[in-house]
């Protein structure tokens, strides 16, 4: 992922910092339609709409990173084994790979449950 949304890649401990920034000034002060749809559920989409945006914060430790985004509804987090793009990914559980593809008008994120079931979420400002 490089600093501006409208790129794509992998969320990681290095770029996990501009990530948070990037999500803050797009959510910051607008309202917000939240869409998650997992394989646990056959993809069925579950729609927030008309959500605000709290905070977002992140974390790095040596094991690797994550962010926790709190809105009026709840949180949601997302957690990365990556240290940066080009860290091997054997060896390492599938749902510590966190993939984004955003710009001005949305966000993407497609990741993997501790059970190993894919969860794509879309975050679009109202």
């Amino acid at each position: 992922m490089k600093k501006r949304l409208g790129q794509f890649g992998y969320i990681t401990a290095e770029n996990i910092g501009d990530f948070c920034e990037e999500v803050k000034k797009m959510l910051e002060g607008k309202k917000f339609t939240f869409v998650s749809a997992g394989e646990i559920y056959n993809f069925r989409p579950d729609v927030k709409i008309h959500q605000e945006f709290k905070n977002i914060s992140h974390w790095v430790e040596p094991f690797g990173a994550g962010f926790r985004v709190n809105d009026s509804y709840g949180v949601w987090s997302c957690s990365t084994s990556m240290k940066d793009c080009n860290s091997p990914k054997i060896n390492q559980p599938v749902f510590y790979f966190g993939y984004i593809h955003g710009s001005d008008q949305h966000l993407k994120i497609s990741h993997w449950t501790i059970d190993g079931l894919l969860v794509h979420w879309v975050i679009v400002p109202e």
